[in-house]
């Protein structure tokens, strides 16, 4: 015997999916079966769908799987590339200090050669001039002359060490001009050196970080799609995982219909009986008060405590308490092969039967009351062929199958 949660367990899934398609995805589109037969062939169908739907989730999850590894690796290439980024922005702020230090020196040196070149303009001119003069004091023999007027040998002498002075005078000058020229010329061969020097790391650099800085933003992209993938993946999975779990649902109900159908001790093959015999209808099947009544309610006018039978021989997968139907219970019968459901709500009581329980065609299992969203005492009854499901179109009249 199942226990008696258990029934009342998949009659939980009974209430929310009976009637009702599996969803997207699902290969086959299986109602809950009203035969034994009918059970059978459909539990292995979605047997089948289960089987399949569990290998794509298994491909799945492996390629999913694969795009973890994929943006795991994505993201250790990422952080060796901003540790390079790093490493080159240290290099970048080196380069920066000589970069100024470079233009320090190279504003000093052209300060420098502004400075020789003026002294070596100035040399140039006084050169000119001493050499003017002392080309026209050549022609003018003067130097003779003035040592032939010498008046004594001090005077004389005195005549010599000027010319000398003079002559020491322009040789240093001379000296001076070219060391000159020549410390222009080194300034002006390191000023480009330093130039070129600078250029050519200053474009090193620049090459060198908007290459990591492409590969960065080409990473990202990677791990973005990748990332995209995932996501992907992950919903096809989810996806398919939720198609498993309905399809799993599914098949509990069909075998919960097919255990009824199989433990009912034999077919009844004479229908349904009075669930409350001598009573009389008072509410009928069909649109009431601007609603859709599922059932009909049944009255024995003096006799409040009415006992109410079983309709057939059955297995009760319902026995519980609801602020709209109060005690109910629910009854699932094998009618000539079929499953059929019959629902006894606003029950007096708590119901002798539990959820599992066998009961007999007759038997009685419980007393009519006013419990619930109820109007008097009375006994509310739905007949179900194929199962009872909340808002299910399955109920019918239970006056097609029973004389009141």
């Amino acid at each position: 015997m199942l226990k008696k949660l258990g029934f009342a367990f998949v009659l939980a899934f009974v209430v929310l999916v009976a009637g009702i398609n599996v969803q997207t995805g699902s290969i086959f589109q299986v109602q809950a079966c009203r035969t034994l037969a009918e059970c059978r062939e459909q539990a292995n169908q979605v047997a089948d769908n289960i089987a399949n739907l569990t290998g794509q989730e298994a491909g799945v999850g492996e390629n999913l799987a694969g795009i973890q590894n994929e943006i795991s690796q994505s993201r250790t290439d990422i952080a060796a590339v901003e540790g390079r980024i790093r490493a080159l922005a240290d290099q970048v702020e080196r380069l920066e200090d000589d970069i100024r230090e470079l233009q320090e020196i190279i504003h000093g040196t052209r300060e420098t050669i502004e400075e020789t070149d003026a002294r070596i303009e100035d040399l140039v001119e006084l050169v000119s001039r001493r050499m003017r003069a002392t080309q026209r004091f050549n022609n003018s023999n003067s130097t003779l002359a003035r040592l032939s007027a010498a008046e004594n040998i001090n005077d004389f002498v005195q005549i010599i060490r000027y010319a000398q002075r003079v002559a020491n005078n322009d040789a240093l000058m001379m000296e001076e001009l070219s060391e000159l020229i020549e410390l222009n010329r080194f300034l002006y061969e390191n000023l480009q050196i330093n130039v070129v020097d600078l250029e050519v790391r200053t474009e090193y650099f620049l090459e060198l970080q908007t290459e990591e800085e492409e590969a960065r933003v080409a990473l990202a992209e990677t791990q973005r799609q990748l990332l995209e993938d995932e996501q992907r993946l992950q919903d096809q999975l989810d996806a398919l995982a939720d198609s498993r779990r309905s399809e799993e649902e599914q098949l509990a109900i069909i075998n919960e219909t097919a255990e009824i159908l199989e433990r009912v001790p034999a077919p009844n093959a004479y229908g349904l009986a009075h669930p409350m015999p001598g009573a009389n209808v008072t509410s009928r099947f069909g649109p009431r008060w601007g609603t859709w009544h599922s059932g009909i309610d049944l009255v024995i006018p003096g006799n409040v405590r009415a006992p109410v039978h079983s309709a057939a021989a059955g297995v009760v997968t319902l026995s519980a308490w609801d602020n709209s139907m109060g005690w109910w219970i629910i009854v699932s019968h094998n009618i000539n092969g079929a499953r059929v459901d019959t629902v006894y709500a606003h029950l007096r009581y708590a119901p002798p039967v539990s959820a599992g329980d066998v009961v007999q065609q007759g038997q009685v299992i419980g007393i009519k009351g006013n419990t619930g969203h109820s109007y008097g005492p009375h006994l509310h009854f739905e007949v179900h062929p194929g199962g009872f499901a909340w808002g299910s179109p399955r109920g019918v009249n239970p006056e097609y199958w029973i004389q009141f």
